[in-house]
């Protein structure tokens, strides 16, 4: 069995298991339920491992982190951060995109151009509103969300997100959208841990 879980399935699967030992190997818990072996890799470390002990992982859960979650979808973006699980302050935002035009030619080429300057100014915008939320926040981890090659094509722009680039996570949150709802339900997907039943 391999299963990515959120916070809450997580926890819930911890309350039904009543793991009899859990262990911390440096990237993930070891947690033993009577016969069975379970493998749990979190969405980042516990900041003490030291020394080790069975609330580790309780601790773990129950710490409140500064985590960043910026989703973005090619003409609406939304920005979060939070205090473990608790949104602390966030911005939304939209930005008029054209679509694609089905007339060829020159008309085609001008659409073309317009629309990679209006891709342009949107990271260029979202870039803008990062930097005016986080710049005076002291950040644990960084998610993103959303289209993956308009969140890529932001790492890129973003100063912000260059700066900060080890705080990045290589997980990428699921978002179909990029707005307030959206954002704060992510937070649980931002949480999420790895779980493998070892045969």
């Amino acid at each position: 069995m391999k299963k990515l879980m959120g916070k809450t399935e997580f926890e819930k699967f911890l309350d039904s298991a009543r793991p009899t030992e859990i262990g911390f190997d440096g990237a993930s818990y070891i947690i033993h339920v009577g016969k069975k072996l379970y493998v749990a890799e979190p969405p980042f470390p516990p900041k003490e491992i030291f020394p080790p002990r069975f609330t580790l992982l309780r601790e773990h859960l129950d710490s409140k982190p500064k985590i960043v979650v910026v989703l973005v979808h090619l003409g609406e973006y939304a920005i979060g951060l939070f205090q473990g699980t608790e949104l602390a302050v966030y911005k939304t935002g939209k930005h008029s995109i054209r679509g694609r035009t089905r007339k060829g030619g020159s008309s085609s080429a001008r659409y073309a151009r317009v629309r990679a300057r209006q891709r342009t100014e949107f990271l260029e915008g979202v870039s803008f509103a990062i930097e005016i939320l986080l710049s005076s926040q002291a950040v644990d981890h960084i998610f993103l969300g959303g289209s993956g090659l308009t969140a890529k094509a932001l790492v890129k722009t973003c100063p912000y997100l260059k700066r900060n680039e080890k705080k990045v996570s290589l997980r990428t949150v699921r978002a179909r959208h990029a707005d307030f709802e959206t954002l704060k339900a992510s937070i649980d997907d931002a949480w999420s841990f790895r779980v493998t039943k070892i045969p």
